[in-house]
């Protein structure tokens, strides 16, 4: 079925069942992240100590749990923080409904993709986060923090990525999804899941490197889910988020040169 190209971008009034399930989803992996880390013991430490130790319960390292726990651990982190990215391009979909060539399944076989591609981002990175903590290169401390030099150099790649054309390009495809459904849109089953999964295969690709800094303070530190989440999902707007895209890239090279050289 040919789509429309007078289709136009909508959005939705957040009152249907696969709206509901989106945000569900989102929810629950907040509460799922949260919960793991805090107890009955930290919320009173939270209220006797503050901010600062709130801060420092909400990091786990992988000496803690098994590898299926650190891999649920970054999926959950990875649903939390990038399906808010995703509205964008379900809105568009949510055109394909109003015009009757989309439905409710379709909704949540591209949610099911998206997430797909984060999921295989996340067993890569729940891998290289062990391979860090148990292998010979000696780059993680017993916490799961990077030791400073490679922290710096977390910090360095995640700037300069900002400025390859790479990550432009996947970025453009997350800021503009029509153009992805308007080419691979089909009547095949499970359309509607391959095209999730291309987009979540364009935003692994535009956001692999600030996910990656998670890894600074241990496998999750919810203050950085926070902030993580509002830079990304403020990049996936075109107009604001060309005008952020390249001085966050120069701030993390100034933390990176800041690390770099606190020991000097």
């Amino acid at each position: 079925m040919m789509i429309s190209l007078g289709l136009k971008f909508r959005t939705s009034k957040l009152r249907d069942r696969h709206w509901l399930i989106l945000y569900g989803l989102i929810l629950a992996s907040w509460m799922i992240l949260f919960g793991l880390h805090v107890s009955a013991a930290d919320l009173n430490g939270i209220r006797t100590y503050g901010f600062d130790y709130f801060l420092e319960i909400c990091a786990i390292g992988p000496e803690q749990s098994s590898f299926l726990i650190v891999f649920g651990m970054w999926t959950a982190m990875a649903a939390a923080m990038m399906l808010p990215g995703f509205v964008p391009a379900l809105g568009t979909y949510e055109g394909f409904l109003e015009s009757g060539i989309g439905s409710q399944s379709g909704f949540l076989q591209l949610v099911g993709g998206y997430l797909g591609a984060w999921i295989a981002f996340s067993f890569a990175a729940a891998s290289l986060q062990f391979v860090l903590q148990w292998g010979s290169a000696d780059l993680l401390s017993s916490d799961g923090a990077y030791r400073e030099f490679w922290l710096a150099a977390l910090f360095a790649v995640a700037g300069a990525y900002q400025f390859l054309p790479l990550k432009n390009n996947c970025l453009d495809k997350c800021r503009h999804p029509f153009a992805v459904f308007f080419e691979h849109w089909g009547g095949e089953r499970w359309n509607a899941m391959f095209i999730g999964f291309r987009l979540g295969l364009y935003c692994v690709g535009c956001c692999w490197a600030l996910m990656t800094l998670a890894l600074a303070g241990g496998v999750v530190s919810v203050a950085w889910m926070g902030i993580g989440t509002l830079l990304m999902t403020i990049e996936k707007f075109d107009r604001v988020g060309r005008l952020i895209s390249k001085p966050l890239g120069i701030a993390l090279l100034a933390v990176a040169f800041k690390i770099a050289t606190m020991g000097a």
